[in-house]
């Protein structure tokens, strides 16, 4: 079963109490590690090289490659809605390494469900209403049926094995010509709200560190 989308607000409580350590910082080398004092939990780093970034951290490790400044390729700005823009599907077509532990897609039950109903629309349309109460059935427990799955596999088996004829109405799904099923992960989005986040402390600790020199 996927998890629920991560939220911005979800994110920023969850590292509220994170600090930031500079291990390197030379041009577009850096090395820098988030985290709470005492433990690891949700500790990440980011590691910048030319052309490209490593996040590594305990919600897995990721790898992009773009820019050569790769700090200048993630860097937002807030805006009233928001205060760490992300642009997950620009930013994940730039994602060249995932680990297995919860990667970047996640399968998504609610677009399995809405691919659904709109099949079922289709099929209603011309139906008279015998055929249209039977259909309705069908995909009624069809559906009832995914709802008690929590396995991708099986839910997708449940759907390529509907196959019936009622009346002149053909119902099976087309699942080569579907629309993905999936969504970006919860710890996908928690990286690059993390990579948002950072970028954005790196800056400030620069700012403060130019702003004190210029006074001496």
């Amino acid at each position: 079963m996927s998890l629920k989308t991560l939220t911005e607000a979800e994110f920023l409580k969850s590292i509220a109490e994170h600090e930031m350590r500079v291990l390197r910082d030379d041009g577009v080398y850096r090395h820098l590690l988030f985290k709470r004092a005492q433990t690891q939990d949700r500790y990440f780093e980011l590691i910048t090289t030319p052309g490209r970034l490593f996040y590594v951290g305990d919600m897995g490790d990721f790898a992009f490659e773009r820019d050569k400044d790769m700090f200048n390729f993630f860097r937002t700005e807030p805006s009233e809605s928001t205060q760490l823009p992300i642009n997950v599907g620009y930013w994940h077509e730039n994602l060249i390494m995932a680990d297995t532990q919860g990667g970047s897609k996640e399968f998504d039950e609610v677009q399995v469900k809405s691919y659904v109903y709109q099949c079922l629309s289709d099929w209603l349309e011309g139906a008279d209403s015998e055929d249209a109460q039977k259909i309705q059935e069908e995909v009624t427990e069809l559906l009832e049926e995914i709802g008690l799955e929590n396995n991708e596999h099986l839910i997708l088996y449940a759907l390529s094995s509907f196959d019936l004829t009622i009346g002149r109405h053909r119902l099976s799904f087309e699942l080569w010509d579907a629309p993905s099923f999936n969504r970006p992960s919860h710890h996908f989005l928690w990286r690059l709200y993390a990579i948002t986040w950072g970028i954005r402390q790196y800056d400030q600790f620069k700012a403060a560190n130019e702003e004190r020199g210029c006074s001496e």
